[in-house]
């Protein structure tokens, strides 16, 4: 039989960073209610700050206190919500079985699996989307290529890709003799 299970009384930072401002303040305000209406979360205060404006982006933080009924719901709320800071107010001390604890930890493992599976999925597609969209690329300086020579600049255009990042493509396109260049000039 375990033992009784303890209150955790914490205070939490929830961080949040994006563009435009509005979005973020109301993605913050989307979230804070969402906990609001998490049966296993009390929320007992909360005092968001003003956002902050840095190279473009916008943050913003939220200070909360909050109750959950035992540690095993404090692990799941921090896998769920991701604050950046977690503070224990109270108890001081846990009391914790083995069985809990066993729990606790397969609890957490289970969580740990399911996101390396939905990494290891986001990490395939980014490299079947890297690849569609190399060879999206290379059909398109192909086809601006059968045209005529083209200077960086014309291809820059004809492509919608800014001349800095073409560059590169094109470097490995001649390094490959998929296409010749001549000086500043391109061709097939």
């Amino acid at each position: 039989m375990g033992e009784e299970k303890q209150k955790i009384h914490s205070r939490i930072i929830i961080e949040m960073a994006g563009a435009p401002k509005e979005h973020l303040v109301k993605t913050m305000e989307l979230f804070i209610q969402k906990m609001k209406e998490d049966e296993y979360v009390k929320l007992i205060g909360e005092e968001t700050a003003d956002p902050v404006e840095k190279d473009k982006m916008w943050s913003l933080f939220s200070e909360m206190e909050i109750e959950v009924k035992d540690i095993a719901l404090l692990i799941g709320f921090c896998f769920d919500y991701m604050p950046s800071s977690v503070e224990i107010i109270s108890p001081e001390n846990f009391r914790l079985n083995s069985t809990d604890f066993a729990g606790m930890l397969n609890d957490m493992q289970g969580r740990l699996h399911e996101i390396d599976i939905v990494m290891k999925g986001m990490s395939a597609e980014n490299q079947l989307l890297k690849k569609n969209g190399s060879m999206l690329l290379n059909n398109i300086i192909l086809f601006l290529l059968k045209e005529g020579e083209k200077e960086l600049a014309e291809l820059s255009v004809g492509a919608g890709i800014p001349e800095d990042q073409l560059k590169k493509f094109l470097d490995v396109l001649v390094k490959n003799n998929k296409i010749k260049e001549s000086g500043s000039r391109y061709s097939v």
